[in-house]
């Protein structure tokens, strides 16, 4: 009864562990470049707009 309820706890971490994973995986490099950075560019040097509403 121990190993089964062991195994029953740590199921959904491998999953979750698992799922993270492949989802960093699959989305590649952030693309800077959509918020206004040049390549090859300092990217400390980019200018981000906040919006107070």
């Amino acid at each position: 009864m121990g190993l089964i309820s062991n195994f029953v706890t740590l199921l959904p971490v491998l999953l979750l562990l698992v799922s993270n994973s492949k989802a960093q995986s699959s989305g590649g490099v952030f693309d800077i470049t959509k918020y206004g950075a040049k390549p090859n560019a300092d990217v400390t040097a980019v200018r981000v707009l906040v919006l107070v509403g």
